[in-house]
């Protein structure tokens, strides 16, 4: 067994044992959503609540004394120890308004929508990561690609996990967020210096991986009993500050290219422009909604999962293009993405307007504006698949046409077989009349001293054939010609009878 695959199969081995203990946990407690925090006399209370757990459904209320989590006090419970959230319990003891209320846990479903989600979104990128690694295995840089799927994959496979305040599974989520944007740039280096002269030392990225493991060195400290809630907080916002320096240096690499490049090499600035398109569209969402708002305003605008979700677009949208080998093609897929765009607007527009006023208490401007960009992504994909869909589907929704069309492509691929004129009937003639679906059909070659030639195939008569060809007499007839050559030397048609008659 060679190096390489021993790093392979172990590689394996680590990605099973995670996914067993994040499925573990995953599915085995609720997701809760509860922020608890202290209040001046050292009572532990219900901060507040996550909109896509399940603390509210339950019927937890906001500033809810919590009395006890599992029979004991809140402060022995880890999760609210470790992240001031409860989390991996089966029972919780509150107060309200003088009451004490018991909640049990275990009759809740542990299976929610973000799991699926994420557990959808964990195979696409794996799968995406495969075809890439092995379709294009002598490409550096679609490594590099498939080094980014798979980080993205082992991100969508900790969140169940990491929501529900695993300590293993926010370990490898802030590790795995932190080093995201510094694959991409070690991508984008690779990428361009395949396709260019330019070539920018990748040495220092050894220095950027030593650092991040460094990091995940450092997150180990939350494995230990004593580990507080105030050194997680300093951890968590580090994640967020490593991955807009990394966010920025990316920028920063390809404002460099954008300016070297735009009037030297056309195609090289199209590429640019794509990725600084592509990049932008994947992180805008992550970093000015959830990640910066949080550094500054300590709430998120967006939350991290959604936005989380965008940073898909870049390197899905370049995985596609290397394995169909379209980068060269990107100005015109470009303008087809703007003009499907373009065409999906107004609709997705009405759509959202009908829905508004169906749901006109319910339908709030938030809600309109997702629904309004979902709808225009949707449609935007459908119009754009179009094409692609009806070749693969021809078959089945329009047949006569398909058959046709396997049948010219049959004759077409025969005539260059074709030694000798009466190898005409045996390879051509007979698929002819048998895709036109006619009684019968005749290749006639006329020579200049006026003798004829015919070759027949199928009920067709070729004495009348020959008078209608010497006389050129076609009114009337049942008969069809088609000019298939002039020449010096003789003139070839193409006779054919009426079509044949089904009997139903």
């Amino acid at each position: 067994m060679n190096y390489k695959k021993k790093w392979v199969i172990l590689l394996l081995l680590v990605i099973v044992f995670l996914q067993v203990s994040f499925f573990k946990v995953a599915y085995r407690y609720p997701y809760l959503g509860i922020l608890a925090e202290q209040n001046a006399v050292g009572q532990w209370y219900i901060a507040g609540l996550e909109k896509i757990s399940i603390g509210d459904k339950v019927g937890f209320k906001t500033n809810d004394i919590v009395i006890s989590i599992d029979g004991k006090d809140p402060s022995e419970h880890a999760t609210v120890q470790k992240y001031h959230s409860i989390e991996q319990a089966d029972k919780i003891t509150i107060q309200r308004d003088g009451q004490t209320l018991e909640f049990s846990l275990k009759e809740y479903s542990t299976s929610m929508t973000i799991d699926i989600l994420s557990l959808i979104g964990e195979i696409f990128a794996f799968l995406f990561a495969y075809f890439l690694y092995t379709r294009i295995a002598n490409s550096v840089s679609a490594s590099m690609l498939s080094v980014v799927f798979a980080n993205i994959a082992l991100i969508f496979m900790a969140i169940g996990a990491s929501t529900r305040a695993d300590i293993l599974a926010k370990g490898v989520t802030m590790t795995l967020v932190a080093a995201l944007p510094f694959v991409f740039l070690h991508f984008l280096i690779m990428f361009f210096k395949e396709r260019s002269s330019f070539s920018l030392p990748t040495y220092f990225m050894k220095y950027v991986y030593v650092g991040l493991i460094i990091f995940t060195g450092i997150q180990a400290v939350m494995f230990l009993p004593s580990a507080e809630f105030e050194f997680y907080s300093e951890v968590y916002y580090g994640t967020i500050f490593i991955f807009i320096l990394g966010f920025t240096l990316n920028l920063a690499l390809l404002a460099y290219l954008y300016i070297k490049y735009r009037k030297t090499n056309d195609y090289l600035f199209t590429v640019i422009r794509t990725v600084v398109i592509a990049l932008i569209c994947s992180f805008f969402p992550l970093v000015f909604l959830t990640f910066l708002p949080r550094l500054i305003l300590k709430q998120e605008l967006a939350f991290s999962y959604y936005s989380g979700w965008f940073v898909m677009i870049f390197p899905v949208v370049f995985g596609y293009l290397m394995m169909s080998k379209q980068l060269y093609d990107l100005d015109i897929l470009i303008r087809r993405v703007y003009y499907t765009a373009f065409i999906s607007t107004l609709p997705s527009g009405v759509l959202v307007i009908v829905n508004y006023f169906i749901f006109q208490k319910d339908a709030s401007l938030k809600h309109l504006v997702i629904s309004f960009l979902t709808t225009l992504i949707v449609l935007t994909f459908v119009t754009y698949s179009l094409e692609y869909f009806a070749t693969r589907l021809e078959k089945i929704m329009f047949p006569r046409k398909y058959y046709l069309q396997q049948a010219l492509k049959k004759i077409a691929s025969d005539l260059g077989g074709i030694t000798n004129f009466r190898e005409l009937r045996d390879i051509v003639l007979v698929d002819i009349v048998d895709t036109l679906q006619v009684l019968g059909g005749a290749i006639v070659i006329q020579y200049a001293d006026g003798n004829l030639e015919i070759i027949s195939e199928g009920s067709i008569d070729e004495k009348e054939v020959r008078r209608r060809i010497v006389g050129n007499d076609w009114f009337d007839s049942d008969y069809t010609r088609t000019l298939i050559k002039g020449h010096e030397e003789y003139i070839s048609f193409l006779v054919m009878t009426k079509k044949k008659r089904i009997r139903s």
